[in-house]
């Protein structure tokens, strides 16, 4: 499959650990959830199957990701990267994901993604919440590439 860039986030922490986005623009590790956020719900254009993202909120720039299901957080670091930057890092990443999630589980059905998820795990067997957090996953599918860190 082919991947149109502007569907790719390329987020890169270097042996400094100063974080970039797009290779030129330095951020605070305080400001990259809100970049991920807005690059996945941006919502412009359509998945693959030619579905429009009607639950999105993004700004619907056509520099940005097309759809959610399109969007892809590509992680590179350097060898010399501290660990605890790499894992800040990280979380930030995971952490635009659960906002996604949660937005849109309160919004559907009045709790939040991760009360779901804790819930999911007291009652394996509760199939309509089973079905209820699958939808919000598929609606805001993890995409994350992580390079294999540079020298």
């Amino acid at each position: 499959m082919e991947v149109n860039q502007k569907n790719v986030l390329e987020i890169n922490i270097n042996s400094t650990n100063e974080i970039l986005i797009e290779g030129k623009h330095i951020v605070q590790i305080e400001n990259v959830r809100q970049l991920i956020v807005d690059f996945i719900d941006n919502g412009v254009g359509t998945d693959v199957e030619g579905n429009k993202c009607t639950w999105c909120n993004g700004k619907k720039n056509n520099e940005s990701s097309d759809h959610p299901d399109k969007a892809i957080i590509k992680l590179q670091s350097n060898r010399n990267t501290s660990y605890a930057s790499y894992i800040a890092l990280q979380n930030e990443i995971i952490g635009a994901y659960s906002e996604l999630r949660n937005k849109l589980s309160q919004s559907l059905y009045g709790k939040s993604f991760d009360s779901m998820l804790t819930n999911f795990k007291k009652d394996k067997n509760n199939k309509v919440l089973h079905s209820k957090i699958k939808l919000i996953k598929a609606k805001y599918p993890q995409h994350i590439l992580e390079e294999v860190p540079i020298e």
